[in-house]
């Protein structure tokens, strides 16, 4: 059996304004505060692993981690947040413009030649997903925490409980149907019994330790 502890990473000042941020931007002191929480939190739990997206925000949250359960993680460019159009970095979620673009996207999702700009396809980001629990899997630890992000998390999520089925239907439904908080944490299970081969979700987005 394996136990894997999907957590999000620290809050962002672009978390917090609600806009689109860079790849490359940072925690925030509250974000930092966050994975401070989260750390203590998880050092009570048996975590034998610490995987993470090697964008900034998720470091800095598994160095954060790492610090306290004594663990150096491994970073895996494969966890990184879902790559939106670089022109949409700094405009709010509510603009307008942004609201037309999304639903030209959700036009084309089931294509996946087309692209807006330089964001990645739907079923580019499941491909993804896929090679992210594959690697999960092939682990030798028991107890993963895996640092990522939120929306890539809901991608993660469909992957583990619909496989080949999860489809761009569902992932627009699990877009805003789902959602995330900053150190949130999700537990999934992968174990091979006689009633399931598979992975089950035991919890989605904790985030008591942040009161």
């Amino acid at each position: 059996m394996k136990t894997v502890y999907l957590v999000r990473h620290g809050e962002t000042v672009s978390n917090a304004k609600e806009v689109f941020q860079e790849q490359s931007i940072s925690l925030s002191e509250k974000g930092m505060r966050q994975a401070d929480i989260l750390a203590t939190r998880l050092s009570k739990l048996p975590v034998d692993a610490i995987i993470s997206s090697d964008l900034p925000r998720a470091r800095q949250t598994a160095e954060k981690i790492g610090t306290v359960l004594h663990k150096e993680p491994l970073f895996v460019p494969f966890f990184r947040e879902r790559k939106e159009p670089t022109s949409l970095q700094g405009k709010s979620y509510a603009d307008p413009a942004v609201k037309k673009l999304r639903e030209l996207r959700d036009e084309h999702i089931e294509d996946a030649s087309w692209r807006y700009e330089d964001e990645e396809t739907f079923f580019e980001v499941r491909q993804r997903a896929e090679q992210c629990l594959s690697l999960l899997l092939k682990q030798p630890e028991h107890c993963i925490v895996a640092v990522t992000h939120g929306a890539f998390m809901r991608f993660l999520l469909g992957i583990a409980i619909f496989d080949d089925a999860f489809t761009p239907d569902m992932w627009q439904k699990m877009r805003f149907g789902f959602m995330t908080s900053n150190t949130g944490i999700t537990v999934l299970k992968h174990e091979a019994k006689q009633w399931t081969s598979g992975w089950s979700v035991l919890v989605w987005n904790d985030h008591a330790h942040l009161g």
